[in-house]
């Protein structure tokens, strides 16, 4: 095994699709960095400062060819010495042939070491070996073996020092003979037993040890290569990654953000398209205005095409609005202040707002869109900024009781009349009245309107109040201003419709429903139809029921 340390730099190492196998790898070296800064976040550029394929594996291959016929010598020396297999067995022509180069490959991750096999394999010692008889040199035996070499050693990136490289003996086949005379038994079992047993794999590992240190200058300096880049952008980059990719490292260095003094302000106005939604002020604290500020590059996804993901960001500000709205004529206006802004790195500002809606039967928050009106929504801002302005618009229309009402047939199947289903509301309806057919009996399907309060025919301080408190969804705190202007005039028409409504927005139907029928009678009995027209649709609201056309 050869194990690369990661201790100081503390690169984490992440194994793209990690290899449950083996897989031949060049150990090539790829060194990335990205130029990138606060202040011009859409500017960067990903550098590849060192590129070199094979880095590793070559320095091995490099490292090894400078053992290797050292290796050999010290091998032939050691077996041929006299009697080196038994008394009278000494080994001559002796032929050790080792790999040239090896091959490189990832075997995984363990905690932060990198596991790789360095492996030379088709390594060869062969050799004739003298006998104690009269026969001639024709019958000296000949045998070989063949076998692998496997490397292990650990290189230290924090200090650039190699561990002794250490070949071992690996995979050793069985030995044969190369001649005839190899055959002869009385010789056989001698000779192969000498290079088939302990006595040559020993031999050859000694011979292994005593060498192994003439690789390792090669090999330090291919890691120095990309140890010393490393070091001087670990220093510079505090944002860092790492890849084994189809057994290549990839390192990438990116600049940390450093956080800009939050002493900036932003200042505006928020302006509110008058629609159904906003028949009356909205309370200025429905809206809140936004910053993000990018903290880094994009970070790399790919690092052989240098492919890019999103930009990290972060939310930043306070939003300071307050307040019931000014009445600006065409549109509601808040003015808002954002305040711990990052001074000088340029912010992207949105807005964001919600309104509820209140139904019979549902209360649902919908979205109010805000936008920069006249300006980008982007600032760098050095101290503070004013001028900058949105525009609130809704997407959906609460004109209540103003609006015709056009739903299509539904079944109730809970309505025990629901055998009688006939008719339905006229699609033609017009803006004040809602015509039901005269000999329908059925029960009308619930519509979900979105009704507001009446405004009053004469100065009334107490249905005034009503209305903005119903505006800022204080149903509770409106009835209550309703009710005091019904208890000073009990004839009030409008008043009372307004309390009814509120008490159906409290939950309170029964309450609210005596309460229309109530309003609608006076209404009408003193001809006010609009808004005997709106108690009507309120019946409606709260109970479903179908009027009688009158």
């Amino acid at each position: 095994m050869f194990r690369i340390g990661f201790a100081t730099l503390v690169i984490a190492i992440v194994a793209l699709g990690a290899p449950v196998d083996a897989t031949a790898s060049p150990g090539g070296v790829r060194i990335i960095v990205q130029r990138w800064t606060p202040t011009a976040p859409s500017i960067q550029k990903n550098d590849v400062v060192l590129d070199q394929p094979n880095l590793i594996s070559d320095a091995l291959n490099s490292g090894w060819a400078l053992a290797r016929d050292k290796v050999c010598a010290q091998l032939k020396a050691r077996a041929g010495a006299p009697n080196a297999v038994a008394p009278g067995f000494s080994l001559y022509d002796i032929d050790c042939r080792m790999a040239k180069s090896g091959t490189l490959t990832v075997i995984g991750l363990s905690g932060n070491s990198l596991m790789l096999d360095y492996r030379l394999a088709g390594n060869m010692f062969k050799a004739t070996s003298t006998q104690p008889t009269a026969a001639g040199s024709y019958a000296d035996p000949c045998a070989f073996v063949s076998y692998d070499l496997a490397a292990d050693t650990t290189v230290h990136l924090d200090t650039l020092a190699v561990d002794a490289f250490t070949a071992k003996i690996d995979r050793v086949s069985r030995p044969d003979s190369c001649n005839a005379a190899g055959d002869i038994a009385a010789f056989f079992a001698k000779t192969l037993h000498f290079f088939g047993g302990p006595d040559f794999l020993a031999m050859a590992q000694a011979a292994l040890t005593i060498t192994q240190d003439v690789s390792t200058s090669k090999l330090n300096a291919a890691v120095a290569s990309f140890v010393d880049p490393l070091r001087t952008y670990s220093k510079q980059y505090v944002t860092q990654q790492s890849w084994v990719l189809d057994g290549d490292l990839y390192f990438a260095f990116a600049p940390a953000y450093v956080p800009q003094p939050l002493s900036a302000s932003l200042g505006g106005s928020i302006d509110i398209v008058k629609t159904g939604a906003f028949v009356s002020a909205p309370d200025c604290g429905i809206f809140a205005i936004i910053g993000n500020v990018q903290t880094g590059p994009q970070p790399i996804v790919n690092p052989k095409s240098l492919a890019t993901g999103p930009a990290p960001s972060v939310d930043v500000g306070r939003t300071s609005s307050s307040g019931v709205a000014t009445d600006a004529g065409e549109h509601f206006v808040c003015t808002y202040r954002e305040t711990l802004v990052p001074q000088g790195v340029p912010v992207t500002y949105r807005g964001s707002g919600t309104i509820d809606q209140i139904g019979h039967v549902s209360h649902v928050r919908h979205p109010v869109n805000v936008k920069p009106e006249g300006w980008t929504g982007t600032e760098a801002i050095a101290s503070s900024l004013t001028g900058r302005n949105f525009i609130a618009t809704t997407t959906f229309d609460v004109g209540g009781f103003e609006r015709a009402v056009k739903p299509g047939t539904r079944l109730d199947r809970g309505d025990p009349a629901r055998a009688n289903v006939a008719g339905r509301i006229d699609p033609a309806v017009n803006e004040r009245s809602v015509i039901v057919s005269a000999s329908s009996t059925n029960r009308l399907s619930r519509v979900g309107l979105n009704p507001q309060p009446l405004p009053p025919k004469v100065a009334d301080a107490d249905v005034l109040d009503g209305n903005a408190r119903f505006a800022r969804s204080d149903f509770a705190g409106a009835s209550a201003s309703y009710q005091r202007s019904v208890d000073r005039n009990a004839s009030d028409a409008i008043a009372l419709h307004n309390l009814a409504l509120a008490h159906a927005r409290l939950g309170l139907t029964d309450r609210a429903r005596g309460e229309f029928e109530r309003a609608g009678k006076m209404a009408r009995k003193s001809g006010d139809i609009a808004t005997a027209d709106a108690a009507d649709r309120g019946i409606i609201i709260v109970s479903g029921k179908t009027l009688a056309p009158r």
